[in-house]
């Protein structure tokens, strides 16, 4: 067997080392694809709200935060929330009715 001088085990091994990184790379890309997806539930939420997510999350971690000091009054406040949600549902469609109605966008009646 043809022994390696110490140069070209250094060099075989920065090889193999550099074969190691490029695998490594693949795989935490591999791991990190998954995590994009959220990313479009995200988009699609943004679409819904025109843009203004801050204030719909903001309200999410607040109902999210009362529910989890207040368990017992849960119920009550899931109720009254889907009462307020149906409201609000069709002032908004009542909104963008009288919007598209409108000759003029930039002034609307609404």
């Amino acid at each position: 067997m043809d022994k390696m001088t110490l140069a070209q085990r250094r060099e075989a091994l920065i090889a193999t080392c550099e074969l190691q990184r490029g695998d490594a790379r693949s795989a935490l890309a591999e791991l990190r694809s998954p995590v994009s997806k959220p990313a479009g539930m995200l988009a699609s939420v943004r679409e819904r709200f025109g843009g203004n997510i801050a204030v719909p999350l903001a309200v999410a971690g607040a109902v999210v935060g009362f529910l989890l000091m207040r368990p017992k009054r849960a119920i009550p406040l899931i109720t009254a929330a889907a009462g307020a949600w149906k409201v609000v549902g069709g002032l908004l469609s009542t909104i963008r009715s009288a919007r598209a109605a409108s000759p003029d966008p930039d002034h609307a009646p609404l």
